[in-house]
């Protein structure tokens, strides 16, 4: 009798640490997968950027497609995201069709469609982002020599001026602090750590010690310190980081797949990560524990998933293995789960 009853008390704890998410809304974006979503500043709108070279704006309120366009094969779009009020889309393109051969900035009105340029570089590198109100723009490719190099270039948005050269050596780029000043950078089983302002180094770890291990994927929490690391381990695969030391914080079961990139929402007090078992988990950042996942029912393909937080974190939006883009209220911090629950979940959701 006293196991039926453990049996009972387990899945009530599993139900209450785990709830079916509350969708708004969706609507499908592409026919396969969607590279990239982002918010309008007021939460109205949403822009995404489709695997079949598909650009979709969303009116959230009427739940209405409100601009579509597709761009020609020769074309990539490393990003768009909504200019002002939402009534214009920036885009920051490339010709591909024979090699990487520069960019350009467009800047392109929902209604008319009218595109008008703003900027072009024949600079060889890839862009990777566009910050602080479009007053920087962050390149990163490889130089042609050495043994596989790679270049971090800060560039000045209304002049081209060329601000800071980062040389990571063979590390590869995973993360940008909040205040853009440190970059996370990965290598194998090695974390390097450097000052975005100056070129200088900060720290450098080793995160994974089983050499048939691997880092994945991170992100920086709100203090621009913080840094929390996911690897292909499962009983320690979430590791949470001081840069500014090198010293490991804690160590945590990865109860999220290794490959799906942490996202912060933009009060900095959720983590969210995409589990095993088609759920979304969140990161108390304040304590460092688990809260309350999602059941979303419906999969996500780790690697190719979209995510991002509304501006004001009250909702979430995230695409799954079809194309769709699915509006989610974003989980209460407030929810406390118990210790037997946090672990029970855990067992049942370890690692993908």
């Amino acid at each position: 009798m006293s196991k039926f009853y453990f049996v009972i008390v387990t899945l009530v704890l599993c139900a209450a640490s785990q709830t079916t998410a509350q969708e708004k809304t969706s609507f499908k974006a592409a026919d396969t997968f969607v590279e990239q979503i982002e918010f309008s500043k007021d939460g109205k709108k949403l822009i995404t950027n489709g695997s079949e070279r598909t650009i979709k704006a969303w009116d959230l309120d009427n739940k209405k497609l409100i601009y579509s366009l597709v761009y020609n094969s020769r074309s990539s779009v490393f990003f768009t995201e909504f200019v002002d009020s939402g009534e214009q889309i920036l885009m920051m393109r490339a010709d591909v069709e024979n090699g990487f051969r520069g960019w350009e900035v467009v800047r392109c009105d929902i209604k008319t469609k009218k595109e008008t340029a703003l900027l072009a570089s024949k600079d060889p590198d890839q862009p990777i982002a566009l910050w602080g109100d479009r007053k920087t723009i962050v390149l990163y490719g490889k130089l042609p020599f050495g043994d596989n190099p790679y270049v971090i270039k800060f560039l000045n948005y209304e002049t081209m001026e060329q601000l800071v050269v980062a040389r990571p050596d063979s590390f590869e780029v995973m993360a940008f602090s909040p205040d853009r000043t440190l970059v996370a950078l990965k290598e194998g089983r090695r974390l390097r750590v450097m000052d975005c302002t100056n070129n200088k180094e900060v720290s450098a770890f080793f995160a994974v010690q089983d050499i048939n291990l691997t880092i994945s994927r991170g992100a920086f929490l709100k203090d621009n310190e913080t840094l929390v690391v996911l690897t292909t381990a499962l009983s320690d695969g979430l590791q949470i980081w001081n840069t500014k030391t090198g010293k490991l914080i804690k160590t945590m079961k990865r109860i999220g797949c290794d490959e799906a990139r942490p996202i912060l929402s933009p009060d900095g007090r959720l983590l969210a990560t995409y589990g095993r078992f088609d759920t979304m988990n969140f990161l108390d950042t304040k304590t460092l524990k688990y809260g309350p996942s999602h059941k979303l029912g419906y999969y996500c393909n780790g690697v190719e998933m979209a995510l991002r937080f509304s501006p004001d974190g009250l909702k979430y939006a995230v695409s799954d293995d079809k194309g769709n883009v699915h509006i989610l209220d974003t989980p209460k911090v407030e929810r406390v789960q118990s210790r037997l629950a946090r672990r029970l979940r855990g067992f049942f959701e370890e690692g993908c």
